[in-house]
């Protein structure tokens, strides 16, 4: 058997850490770049009012979703007094590793970073995930929360920013 049967052999031996070999991965050249989409940004202000005393209601919510390469990723805030529920929503069509938010800036000098795995794959599949972050912010004012996502083994790595404003 030739030097490719023997790496073949290895990968299937030894798993994910042969997969991190140049000749597992597939190659980005620059002749496929990434395809990058404008931002959507909306803003929208709850539905009727809120009358109970004893209740927090939703103030207004802002909304963003943009695409790198393969990831589309939804960033969207919804506010309720000084809490603010984050929503990050992503999928990614050819995934060649862990997909997920790296960090989340709040926009007043407070942020919240994630554990992703990281690891790689020589097929690729498509993945899809979620996440939901509660966060209070200590005064009034207008922020500018900021999400990271990407895409392990490929170059599919987004960042969002959603305005945020506490009154």
């Amino acid at each position: 058997m030739g030097a490719m049967g023997q790496v073949r052999r290895v990968a299937v031996a030894m798993g994910v850490v042969a997969v991190f070999s140049l000749t597992a991965l597939p190659a980005w050249a620059s002749s496929s770049p990434a395809t990058h989409r404008a931002a959507v940004t909306t803003r929208t202000k709850a539905a009727g009012h809120c009358h109970h005393a004893h209740k927090s209601c939703p103030h207004s919510t802002g909304s963003v979703t943009g695409t790198d390469g393969g990831l589309t990723v939804t960033f969207s805030a919804s506010e309720t007094g000084r809490t603010v529920n984050f929503a990050i929503a992503w999928t990614e069509t050819k995934a060649y590793g862990a997909v997920g938010p790296e960090v989340l800036s709040f926009g007043d000098g407070n942020s919240e970073g994630f554990g992703t795995p990281e690891y790689c794959l020589v097929t690729p599949m498509a993945q899809s995930g979620s996440r939901q972050i509660s966060y209070t912010y200590g005064s009034a004012g207008s922020y500018t929360a900021a999400v990271t996502v990407g895409a392990n083994c490929t170059p599919d790595r987004l960042t969002l920013t959603v305005p945020v404003s506490i009154s």
